[in-house]
């Protein structure tokens, strides 16, 4: 995908950011599972290229 080639890796940092900032602000609200997601997404975004 050009889209995970051109900016796809910024977006997902910018996510990885904005996600810890929501654990921060509110822990108990964020479930567990994304901590396990965002291995497998980070995975995909290589493979394409």
């Amino acid at each position: 995908l050009d889209f995970v080639e051109s900016g796809g890796e910024l977006v997902f940092l910018w996510g990885l950011n904005w996600w810890n900032q929501v654990e921060n602000s509110h822990p108990k609200e964020v479930p567990v599972t994304p901590r396990g997601d965002v291995p497998n997404s980070k995975e995909l975004a290589p493979s394409s290229s």
